[in-house]
């Protein structure tokens, strides 16, 4: 992981990390729940805003589809 936690964090992220291996043992492997974890950590870690609003463009090319 790209950025530093402080150990109380850490500590909460590998016992989640853990909790995931378990419940998905047999599924995925250990090295791709650590995977997506630090991923998914990494992107919510970006300072750029999400845009969560679809362009006039997309949301009349979904509603053109709805009817």
């Amino acid at each position: 992981m790209s950025q530093v936690f402080d150990p109380i964090t850490l500590r909460h992220i590998e016992r989640g990390v853990q909790g995931l291996e378990e419940e998905f043992r047999g599924i995925f492997s250990e090295a791709t729940v650590d995977r997506f974890v630090r991923e998914s950590l990494e992107a919510l870690s970006d300072p750029k805003p999400l845009s969560l609003c679809p362009s006039s463009s997309t949301a009349l090319r979904v509603s053109a589809c709805a009817l």
